[in-house]
């Protein structure tokens, strides 16, 4: 001691045959025997030569390395080490072991020998010794494996207790800037009860499958810095919904009357999940939470849920297949929303969560079987998320108090999201707080852009479309791909408030019985702009009536303030993209669609009248408005020609007449042509 120069050790106790120094453990981990005495300092040092584990200042007349086959051989009566002599513990003995039990693949064990009582023995960081001492293990103080602890890893089900133990312990090494990671060995691990992991403790499954055959929540997350990964996770197997049958429950502490108690911090990666009655990954009172690249599927309820959660991700997982059987009743891919039961208080909305680059599909089970879902959440992001053959798409909607509708979404951003179904449904529904028909707070300030949007609306249902608003303030619906909906694209309910809804491309809705609507207006009290859309008839072969109504408003319709403004009609005709304005009263329309050019109309002095026919360049999707001006005046005898629309033939979407004849309506004195700009709008 006191220096760094390597002491000489040797094979038996007459010291006669040195060993080399350092000491090198053969491939199994097993030292050769290591006989010294005096005082001296260990340290052992992994193939890296990084230190594991050190003793400094031993001091002994004669010192031995014992090594174990199994802990078993170490606690038996009479413990007989692999070189077979009978071992008689002393306090300071430095033991290994080379498995925890024949085929644990533990990996070799080091500790030394402390006197009886010293720790609580647990089965891994104490174990109790025949001659009443105590072997203490010495750990890798990051990284603990639960097969130090005897967990077998081989489809029995008595390891819960060694993993827990596991876990216990490591927590007592743990700090808040000294996370511990549990590792599970690769191997199959079946449990009966919960895992419970506190905070600051991350289990790594390494690819090992951790299942159990209960309906309880096979991994319990309940403190800050806590966190599941790298496992394959399977349930009972019944994708049925019930309630409590969860791969992964993260949660804070809900306080009755007051505000709850989050944890923060916590880490769900790289999982697969299959089988769970309820829920794949479920968090209540979590912030900072990271929920990536997982893969749930053939779950009950929900793939991953989550309410009043803060600033927390869930990106780039991959859920499917989420039906609640027979039970019925509302299935969902991802919702983070809040629990509607209870006060605000108790149950903050859900905040700053992002929602990105998720693959969902096959969400069908119950009624509504939404793939993404807030009620009531405050600036979302949900972005880049491809969902395919779920009931409904997207829904931003309010949340409920006291069993009525209370709180709106806002500040949500939905954007660049691919959304196919071949079933119909809401694709996506951005709703606010609605009681009885009365708006009770808007859904505010959010955002739908940039979207494509396949195949959604319901057919022979009027009041269904493939994107739906109501109940909203200053929403932005832009460049969004909308197409083959289910009668209707982008339907506007009641109480939309200074909307926009510009640069979208809107292509084929279809019905067999009802009038298909690229965009509709159904309910009072809808204000703001639509302008710049392109609106696509493509397909007859669809259905019985495609893209028949570009725009419609329907009739007998209040507190409307709609500016249509100028926008794109591809593959127009009689029969497709018209636009039907069934309310005027606070409608404008110039320059939705329209022509313009110039006109000559020939005038002789034997007549009292000039008539020309003017076709439009293409057809209007309405009977537009006419007016004229003369470009050239024309003065012959004192005589101006005065221009109106010739009322004997009705102006139609595809040309009009115009009439000009003498002021006095006497006749011309003078054969020429005037030329006469007109403007169809």
């Amino acid at each position: 001691t006191g220096t760094s120069t390597f002491k000489s050790t040797f094979t038996d106790a007459t010291g006669s045959t040195a060993n080399t120094n350092p000491v090198i453990a053969n491939a199994n981990g097993v030292f050769p025997s290591i006989f010294l005495e005096g005082v001296f300092n260990i340290a052992l040092k992994d193939a890296n030569d990084v230190q594991i584990w050190t003793e400094e200042t031993y001091t002994t007349s004669l010192f031995t390395l014992p090594v174990f086959s199994t802990v078993a051989a170490m606690v038996a009566s009479t413990p007989t080490a692999l070189d077979g002599v009978n071992v008689i513990f002393t306090v300071g003995m430095f033991v290994s072991v080379v498995d925890y039990a024949t085929g644990n693949n533990s990996g070799v064990l080091f500790g030394s020998i402390v006197a009886g009582g010293t720790g609580t023995a647990d089965g891994g960081s104490y174990i109790n010794l025949a001659n009443g001492t105590q072997w203490r293990q010495n750990f890798n103080t990051l990284a603990i494996s639960v097969k130090q602890f005897g967990a077998e890893g081989s489809g029995g089900v008595g390891d819960i207790i060694k993993i827990q133990a596991a876990i216990d312990y490591a927590a007592t090494l743990s700090t808040s800037s000294n996370k511990i990671l549990v590792q599970f060995p690769t191997d199959s691990y079946l449990v009966t009860t919960s895992v419970l992991v506190p905070e600051n403790i991350i289990l790594d499954g390494n690819g090992s499958r951790l299942s159990t055959n209960n309906n309880i929540k096979l991994v319990t997350l309940s403190g800050s810095r806590s966190g599941c990964k790298n496992f394959i996770l399977n349930g009972p197997g019944d994708a049925s919904y019930s309630f409590g049958s969860d791969a992964i429950f993260v949660s804070g502490v809900f306080n009755f009357g007051a505000s709850p108690t989050y944890i923060s911090d916590v880490v769900i990666e790289n999982n697969l999940i299959d089988g769970f009655g309820y829920a794949g990954i479920f968090l209540n009172y979590v912030i900072n939470a990271q929920v990536n690249k997982n893969r749930v599927s053939n779950v009950g309820y929900v793939g991953i849920g989550g309410t009043s959660c803060e600033s927390s991700f869930f990106d780039g997982n991959h859920i499917f297949n989420i039906d609640q059987g027979s039970a019925g009743g509302d299935s969902y891919g991802i919702f983070v929303d809040r629990s509607e039961g209870y006060s605000l208080t108790e149950a903050p909305r859900s905040i700053r969560i992002n929602i990105t680059n998720n693959n969902i599909h096959n969400i069908t089970g119950g009624v509504n079987a939404q793939a993404i879902d807030t009620h009531g959440g405050f600036s979302f992001v949900v972005d880049g998320n491809n969902i395919e053959d779920c009931k409904r798409g997207i829904f931003i909607t309010a949340s409920s108090l006291d069993g009525a509708q209370a709180l709106g979404p806002k500040d949500i951003v939905v954007s660049n999201n691919v959304v196919k179904t071949s079933t119909g449904g809401y694709g996506i529904l951005v709703s606010g707080a609605i009681d009885s028909g009365t708006i009770i707070e808007h859904a505010e300030n959010c955002v739908v852009s940039g979207n494509t949007v396949y195949g959604y609306g319901v057919s022979g249902d009027s009041i269904i479309g493939a994107v739906q608003l109501q109940a909203t303030k200053d929403i932005v619906v832009n460049g969004n791909v909308i197409k083959d909906s289910h009668v209707n694209g982008v339907l506007l309910g009641a109480g939309n408030i200074g909307f926009s809804i510009t640069g979208n491309i809107i292509t084929d809705p279809y019905d067999a019985s009802l009038t298909p609507n690229c965009i509709v207006v159904v309910d009072d009290d809808n204000r703001g702009l639509i302008t710049g859309n392109t609106y696509v008839f493509l397909d007859s072969s669809l259905s019985t009536n495609v893209a028949v109504n570009a725009i419609k408003i329907n009739t007998s319709l209040t507190g409307l303030a709609l500016t249509l403004g100028q926008s794109s009609f591809i593959g127009i005709d009689a029969s497709h993209l018209a636009v039907v304005i069934g309310t005027t009263t606070g409608v404008k329309y110039r320059g939705l669609s329209g022509d313009s050019g110039q006109a000559t109309v020939a005038l002789t002095d034997t007549v009292s009248n000039g008539i020309t026919t003017v076709t439009f360049s293409e057809r209007l999707p309405y009977i537009p408005t006419i007016s004229l001006s003369l470009r050239h005046p024309f003065n012959q005898g004192g005589k101006s020609p005065i221009l109106a629309v010739d009322t004997a033939v009705a102006v139609s979407t595809t040309q009009f007449r115009i009439y000009a004849y003498p002021s006095d309506l006497g006749a011309w004195t003078a054969t020429g042509d005037i030329t006469v700009d007109w403007d169809a709008d």
